[in-house]
């Protein structure tokens, strides 16, 4: 018979947390806020003596029935579906405000990760050609399959870091969203034949939702300078750290095609507006302004107001 040997990792745990372009978003608990049509990672670190295996599930379900293997101190950004090659997409759209609508979308923009220990044995001997644990076939005697379950990925590939009610209609609306498939990723997994518990050892869950739920505090009032981020009164013209124009005197407007935009030290998202470019810009005037230009149309556009 083989018998399980469990590990002892003292204090130390696994982590999972959400990113863009490998930046951990800021949270408020374990609720992290992301703009419509972002796409981001998961980033994972193994900081235990061995090798471990996460799953990962969105929106409440398992995206795979396998997982990726974190061999001992490594750290990688999951950016894709281990079954597609799809990014992560956090989506958001209205739905109405309502008792069955909030338990519709209560497992919405859910992100859990599962880690767990690879397992040891002791050989006391084999049964019949094949291996038995708990009365259950793990392996067979020379096939390389695992309880005929597909292949578990491991991170080769992945770009390691050292990154440190009532159920009645209703008018109002809220805003909610989903992870869904984005863009081709080219991140490529390799392939691991290691067996795993089939117990969780550590879970880590997160909750994405939409920058409109976010809670407006004091510090998102403080007035900072859009190039470097330096806290300035409300009468600079100038930032006396970078020089940056805090006051501007006319509407500056940039066109791009692409989602996200790097100004100063900063990085924005695009947002989508349901509102005409006329109004969208009367709105805005003496601000800087990107849009994206493959998406105007007659009463929504994306954009970003940095200022």
């Amino acid at each position: 018979m083989l018998y399980q040997q469990n590990y002892n990792f003292g204090s130390k745990e696994p982590s999972a947390f959400i990113t863009v372009r490998k930046q951990r978003q800021k949270q408020n608990g374990k609720n992290v806020y992301l703009h419509d049509r972002t796409e981001f990672e998961i980033e994972l670190h193994n900081p235990t003596n061995d090798s471990i295996l996460a799953k990962i599930s969105l929106n409440g379900n398992r995206i795979s029935n396998s997982g990726v293997v974190l061999k001992p101190g490594e750290r990688v950004f999951l950016e894709r579906y281990l079954d597609e090659d799809r990014k992560f997409l956090f989506e958001t759209y209205e739905v109405s405000d309502n008792k069955t609508n909030q338990r519709a979308i209560e497992n919405n923009g859910l992100v859990i990760v599962e880690f767990f220990n690879k397992m040891l044995f002791t050989n006391y001997g084999h049964l019949g050609g094949y291996t038995y644990l708990n009365n259950q076939l793990l392996y067979g005697s020379g096939s390389g399959i695992v309880n005929g379950n597909p292949t578990i990925f491991n991170t080769t590939g992945l770009g390691n870091s050292n990154i440190i009610g009532n159920t009645s209609t209703s008018d109002a609306k809220i805003e909610t969203g989903r992870v869904e498939k984005g863009d081709k990723s080219d991140q490529e997994f390799g392939t691991s034949y290691k067996i795993f518990n089939t117990n969780v050892s550590w879970v880590k869950e997160w909750k994405i939702l939409p920058f409109s739920a976010k809670d407006i505090t004091t510090k998102d009032l403080v007035k900072r300078c859009g190039g470097c981020g330096t806290k300035v009164k409300d009468n600079y013209k100038f930032c006396p750290q970078c020089g940056n124009q805090v006051v501007r005197t006319k509407t500056e407007i940039h066109y791009t095609m692409d989602n996200h935009v790097s100004i100063g030290t900063k990085n924005y998202t695009m947002v989508t507006y349901k509102d005409t470019l006329d109004n969208f810009l009367k709105r805005n005037e003496n601000k800087l302004i990107y849009i994206q230009t493959d998406s105007l149309t007659k009463d929504s556009l994306r954009a970003i107001v940095a200022d």
